[in-house]
């Protein structure tokens, strides 16, 4: 029997203890302990439930507990605030984002260069008119000369050409980038534009309306 004092082992049935004289209990009041309590293995945790599932942080792979809310580093098997288990970590992939929608740039429209039009001299002493071929982009203007095989497409001969000093090969009217202009072919009586002399193998810029003089025969552009 141990005293309870100094915990020194007695004989049974001492009144003191030995060492250090303590009374000793009787042996009839001492309550003698039962048997131990039968020991079971701890219970496995339940299974988790699919809501209880630990929320994974995106991109740092840390995980959050599904009880708490505590944030938990990564690996972390149970909560450190609540004790739950918490699972390994599962990573997640960052999704790339989508590409930026590029508006098309507005683009003006480019001014188209107007139909071609149908040149039309008018003889101004007369008020004759002479038609130019339609879908030409470039017309001679004189004096026939079957002989030097010259044919223009606008023969001043019956107009009063050969006596008004124009030449067989006088000038030429030819469009481009959408405009009419007039140029002389070094002649020897000249061409005018609204009074204005043309320079030889200058061209002028002429429209509908525009006054031409070549030599002394004075005629109207019509573009039709």
């Amino acid at each position: 029997m141990n005293c309870p004092q100094c915990g020194t082992a007695n004989e049974d049935g001492a009144a003191f203890c030995d060492n250090c004289g303590f009374r000793m209990p009787d042996l009839e009041t001492i309550v003698q302990p039962g048997p131990a309590p039968q020991a079971y293995p701890p219970a496995p945790p339940s299974a988790q439930p699919a809501d209880m599932a630990p929320t994974v942080l995106a991109g740092a792979g840390a995980t959050r507990c599904a009880q708490c809310g505590t944030s938990l580093p990564p690996g972390a098997a149970f909560c450190d605030n609540c004790g739950g288990p918490v699972g390994a970590a599962v990573p997640v992939v960052q999704q790339p984002a989508p590409p930026p929608v590029v508006q098309p740039s507005y683009q003006p429209a480019m001014p188209q260069p107007p139909a071609s039009s149908q040149p039309v001299l008018i003889i101004q002493v007369t008020g004759a008119q002479i038609p130019l071929p339609l879908g030409k982009g470039e017309y001679l203007i004189g004096r026939e000369d079957p002989v030097s095989n010259i044919f223009p497409d606008a023969d001043l001969a019956p107009h009063g050409g050969e006596e008004g000093g124009v030449s067989r090969r006088h000038a030429r009217l030819f469009q481009q980038a959408g405009g009419w202009y007039i140029e002389d072919y070094n002649t020897v009586n000249f061409t005018f534009v609204n009074n204005q002399r043309a320079q030889p193998g200058v061209p002028m810029s002429v429209h509908s309306g525009t006054e031409l003089r070549f030599g002394r025969v004075k005629v109207t552009l019509l573009l039709q």
